[in-house]
């Protein structure tokens, strides 16, 4: 069905073993986003990254040993990509990627590149069974109840392999947060009227985080307890700007230097998104052209290769919440009116983008937190003007 995969594969990791880890996620990110207008959109780059080597490695493995490739910088980039998968399983993310192949391919023994096996046999035949298989694997690896990302009528006696990918973070602070506050929560229009608005629940830390200002966009990262450069970066568009524009130029915020980290409030609200995409036609259509610009490269690669990989699906989910219980906060709107210090408010829709230094491991935007946040009660009416009151007083918070 995708005659292609199976050469895209192979090009991108010839791009991946020549050191561009953060470019190649973020070029694969931009592909990813480019015209999708949900609401609530998450992606993983990084996992549609090892799931092309997997299956780069699972097609390595089908030639004579005295065929196979062997390339130092190839081993080091496989190398390098098991250090990254490392570092997010220290950082308590929980992921995983696999090829599910039909039982009637030529049995062989699976290679091992990151410590475990990359492809499982299984009877696509049996369809019931089959899913089952693929769904226990994904909910295990995520540590879910269950996953739904196969199901029975997906799958036919044609079906030759599926590739499954799947990440889910839980953020892990490094900076503790302590008090639980009800506020609002407003989507604006590109006007900045706030054309909806929803009380949430918030967590609340004052501690020293780095921030950076564009002429879009404000941002802060908010560093994960593995790593000083593991976190999320947060980007809250400036008015007349949409977050589809911040996911877009990405790059751009990226590469922006932050700040040296100074002491603020940060209120940030507790949300889990989900998605599970399926993204075959997706790698039909990469502009290879475009991912391999600024590299070189000089091995062979065969365009003719035998692709046995019918779909590939991924798995992207994003918790965010406290490492521990919050005091609750009674009367949140006294306790923010009253702050003197710096404030950074996440309290409209924004992007986020969970990275480290050089890679971008999930992203997504959040329009609005209907159905992505627990349901709770604001102790007042939502009222516009008593934002623009915080505003006018306090000229460094960012309400």
């Amino acid at each position: 069905m995708f005659k292609q995969l199976g050469t895209i594969s192979v090009i991108l990791l010839l791009l991946f073993q020549r050191s561009l880890s953060g470019k190649v996620t973020l070029r694969l990110l931009r592909e990813l986003v480019h015209d999708n207008y949900q609401s609530q959109y998450v992606v993983s780059p990084f996992m549609v990254k090892v799931a092309l080597a997997e299956i780069y490695a699972d097609r390595e493995s089908e030639k004579d040993a005295a065929l196979q490739d062997e390339d130092p910088e190839l081993d080091e980039s496989f190398s390098e990509l098991g250090k990254r998968l490392n570092k997010t399983k220290s950082s308590q993310f929980m992921l995983g990627s696999r090829l599910f192949l039909s039982h009637v391919l030529p049995v062989r023994e699976s290679p091992r590149i990151w410590n475990t096996d990359i492809s499982t046999s299984i009877d696509f035949a049996q369809k019931g069974e089959a899913t089952r298989t693929i769904n226990d694997w994904l909910a295990k690896t995520l540590e879910e109840q269950t996953s739904n990302i196969v199901v029975p009528k997906e799958l036919d006696n044609g079906t030759k392999g599926i590739a499954i990918s799947g990440i889910s973070v839980t953020g892990r602070w490094l900076h503790r947060f302590e008090s639980l506050h009800k506020t609002y929560f407003v989507t604006r229009d590109l006007t900045g009227q706030v054309a909806h608005s929803l009380c949430v629940p918030m967590m609340h830390t004052f501690n020293s985080f780095a921030t950076m200002a564009t002429d879009n966009a404000r941002g802060i990262f908010i560093p994960f307890s593995y790593g000083e450069d593991m976190g999320m970066l947060v980007l809250l568009p400036r008015n007349g700007i949409e977050t589809k524009d911040l996911l877009d130029d990405v790059q751009l915020y990226f590469n922006t230097t932050l700040s040296a980290p100074r002491d603020m409030h940060l209120f940030l609200p507790i949300f889990r998104v989900e998605s599970d995409k399926k993204l075959g036609s997706f790698m039909q259509g990469l502009d290879i052209a475009d991912l391999l610009r600024d590299t070189k490269f000089h091995r062979s690669f065969d365009h003719n290769a035998y692709d046995k990989i019918n779909e590939f699906k991924l798995r992207t989910v994003v918790h965010i919440q406290p490492n521990r219980p919050l005091i609750e906060m009674a009367d949140t709107h006294s306790v923010k009116h009253d702050i003197i210090e710096e404030v950074f408010d996440v309290n409209q829709s924004f992007v986020f983008v969970i990275k480290d230094r050089d890679t971008v491991y999930v992203a997504g935007r959040i329009e609005h937190l209907e159905g992505l946040t627990p349901k709770v009660n604001c102790s007042q009416k939502f009222a516009e003007s008593g934002y623009h009151l915080r505003k006018l007083r306090r000229g460094k918070s960012y309400f």
